[in-house]
């Protein structure tokens, strides 16, 4: 009887793939405008310039919602050594919800800053097969 359960086992286990997801993608500013494409549940990390000191932050919008999933809040990394002023990374993390196809843009501005256009841009077509 084990014998038979370790071939059912294995049968399903073959049935369903290897169970392991794709390695998560890796973008930042200078991937602007690039394609981005994704399998279902694959993550996407995109990782911008930025300086809180300055009051500026990036912002985030999708063309079309649902393809891709936020995953928890976006993480601010400080470079090294941390000293007054100094400036750091945005980094947004994203699951592949759904197939489809959006535009994630990203602009860089002080938030009470509005009628003003964005100090930088960074945009990415998303593909989710």
């Amino acid at each position: 009887m084990p014998r038979m359960m370790a071939t059912v086992l294995g049968l399903l286990l073959a049935a369903c793939g290897t169970g392991q997801k794709a390695d998560p993608v890796y973008v930042s500013e200078t991937d602007s405008g690039r394609t981005v494409v994704l399998s279902s549940g694959q993550e996407l990390f995109v990782t911008l310039t930025s300086n809180a000191t300055t009051g500026y932050s990036w912002s985030r919008r999708f063309t079309v919602d649902g393809v891709v999933a936020v995953v928890g809040e976006t993480e601010y990394l400080p470079d090294q050594p941390i000293i007054p002023g100094s400036g750091g990374k945005e980094r947004f993390r994203f699951s592949a919800a759904r197939t489809g196809r959006t535009t994630a843009s990203f602009e860089y501005r002080r938030p009470w800053e509005t009628s003003s256009a964005a100090a930088k841009t960074a945009t990415y077509d998303i593909v989710v097969q």
